[in-house]
Order: structure tokens, then C-alpha cells, then sequence
């Protein structure tokens, strides 16, 4: 298992000169980092107890912003909407606009999410696995990913034996246009270096 390393932290005080919070982070292998800013006072913590803070309200609110999902995806009927009601249009689209803003942070913290789960080597639930796989995007033919970018592609030859799903989770690693390859035709470029290519029970096996 990779471990995870906390950051210097830094106090923040409140008008009375009392720390009321403190910006800190936790960081580990191939340039993993997670800054947070906890509320409380985290000076005199250990560096486990600061990992585990800073882990903790990560996944908070993580998935504060899942349960915002439902309302993200109303938005194309909103926009539509709009177009109806000319009385409420400008007011209708800047509600939009805010939905789209908050789809795309939603996005960003999904694959944040996604990649420190399944690249931190620590231990991963067969559900949080699919459910998490199931969030990010599926290739589409004909585009051009840049390193880093991450998709996830059913992998037709594995064979789930924990409810884990087929998904197998990709990460370019240099630019890569899609043709419709399958999951054994990306492991092959995976071989070359070319990108990053698992499904559940490589990263099980860590």
C-alpha cells in the first residue's frame, strides 16, 4: 500500500487571534496532492491524524456535491424551458449557466476523486469501484485525449466475481486519439507505455 504524507499545516486565525482552521494536504506517489482547509485546529496533530482529517472532508464533500446530481441533471430541460418563457429567460438562463458551472466542478471532482481512489493503492470496495466507474466518461470515437485524462471502457473479457462490473479504468499517459479500441486493444498500448489500463482485480492486487 502507498503512503500517504501530510503537509506543513498552516493556521488560520480569526479575529481574536485563536486558530480557527488549518490549510494543509496530504500528498504520495506519482504526484498525488490533496489540499484542504479543516476547521479546526490541526498545529499539534500527528501526521496520521492530518491525513485522516484531510481524507475525511475530502469524501465529505465529495459526495455533498453527488447529492447535488439529481438538480445538474435537470438542466437541459431548464434550457428549454427558457426558450418558452420569454418573461423569465434572463433569469432562467442565468440559473442554467449556474447548473452547468455546477455540473463541470461535479466533473473535476469525480475524476479527482477517480484518480486518487484507484491510484493511492489503498484498499477498494468492489461497489465504490463500479459506482465510481460508472461516473466517469466513456471514450468517444475520434477524440484526442491529453496525458492525464481518464475514461473507463467495459472490459468484455474480465470476469466479475464481486459485483465489481466490467469497467476497467484508463488514464492516457501521452496524447491518444480514440478509433473505437476496445479494453484488449488499449492494454496493448498500456504495454508500450502509453497509457494506464485496470480493472478491479489488477488494482486489487495493488
Amino acid at each position: 500500500m502507498k503512503k500517504l504524507e501530510a503537509t506543513k499545516p498552516y493556521p488560520q486565525y480569526d479575529e481574536h487571534g485563536e486558530v480557527e482552521a488549518t490549510f494543509t494536504g496530504v500528498s504520495g506517489a506519482d504526484g498525488l496532492f490533496i489540499p484542504m482547509l479543516i476547521k479546526k485546529d490541526l498545529t499539534k496533530a500527528s501526521e496520521s491524524e492530518v491525513v485522516d482529517a484531510v481524507l475525511e472532508e475530502f469524501f465529505k464533500q465529495y459526495y455533498v456535491e453527488r447529492a447535488m446530481g439529481e438538480a445538474i441533471e435537470k438542466v437541459n430541460d431548464l434550457e428549454k424551458t427558457t426558450k418558452k418563457v420569454d418573461k423569465a429567460a434572463k433569469g432562467a438562463q442565468a440559473l442554467a449557466v449556474d447548473a452547468k458551472a455546477r455540473a463541470e466542478h461535479l466533473e473535476k471532482m469525480t475524476r479527482v476523486q477517480a484518480i486518487f481512489m484507484l491510484t493511492s493503492g489503498l484498499s477498494l470496495d468492489p461497489d465504490v469501484y463500479r459506482n465510481m466507474l460508472e461516473l466517469i466518461e466513456k471514450p468517444v470515437e475520434g477524440t484526442t485525449y491529453q496525458p492525464f485524462d481518464i475514461f473507463a471502457i467495459e472490459d468484455t473479457d474480465y470476469e466479475p466475481s464481486l459485483n465489481e462490473g466490467k469497467l476497467a479504468f484508463v488514464q492516457v499517459l501521452s496524447e491518444f486519439t480514440y478509433n473505437n479500441e476496445d479494453a484488449k486493444a488499449l492494454k496493448a498500448k498500456a504495454e508500450d507505455g502509453e497509457m494506464f489500463v485496470a480493472n478491479y482485480g489488477d488494482l486489487a492486487k495493488g
